[in-house]
């Protein structure tokens, strides 16, 4: 057993470093808010219109990182129904009804689905560590979601979360190598893709080629 670690006492961190902590999510977080749906069928509610504001749901989110554009836009109309409220860019974004442990950061202006949470984190725990934090505990929170036939939370449970607590320095540290990495596995899977699709494309081409006679084998 390595001397430098402890028990954290939670199941899905597991030992941590000897000089770490674990802390509850509401006490990293000076705020939390929970969005609403605009009554379906509204016509006033919802536009197509550049002045519109963007509303994001949970299709938005969807292995998005950043949040530039919705689907959706809905009017000052819209926000009034379910006294809305607009939320600033670099907000982070957490999905928690069906498709749950989503997180995403808004790069525009915008309002929020009652299937999202927006969190906001205090200046004495890094950003970017949070939201790796969330990522890093997506397979557990099936065990803290509710539902039959589908997993859902809501902000008592999200608040109740427990996270890693290094030092601010380490926290930053960590992030930044993360981002570093992240960054090179995203444009590694990027390149499969395109060879995965590439290869698809011409086996399709091949298949069609030799039943029809073009293709002399």
């Amino acid at each position: 057993m390595n001397t430098n670690f402890k028990n954290s006492g939670i199941a899905w961190i597991g030992q941590i470093p000897k000089h770490w902590e674990v802390i509850r999510n509401k006490y990293i977080l000076s705020g939390l808010y929970s969005g609403g749906t605009p009554t379906s069928g509204t016509a006033k509610f919802y536009t197509d219109e550049d002045y519109g504001i963007p509303f994001v749901s949970i299709g938005d989110m969807s292995k998005k990182e950043f949040i530039e554009s919705t689907k959706t836009k809905i009017t000052k109309f819209g926000i009034l129904d379910k006294n809305l409220k607009i939320l600033p860019k670099n907000t982070i974004l957490y999905s928690i009804y069906a498709t749950i442990g989503e997180v995403a950061e808004l790069k525009c202006s915008a309002t929020i689905s009652q299937a999202l949470l927006a969190l906001f984190v205090k200046n004495s725990y890094n950003k970017q560590f949070y939201k790796y934090n969330l990522k890093a505990m997506k397979d557990y929170i099936f065990f803290e979601s509710s539902g039959t036939t589908q997993f859902n939370l809501n902000a008592k449970k999200v608040l109740n979360f427990s996270f890693v607590y290094p030092p601010l320095n380490e926290q930053k540290k960590i992030a930044e190598f993360l981002d570093k990495k992240c960054e090179k596995i995203d444009r590694l899977n990027e390149n499969y893709t395109k060879q995965i699709t590439t290869l698809k494309e011409y086996k399709k081409s091949l298949i069609y080629e030799c039943v029809t006679g073009k293709k002399e084998i």
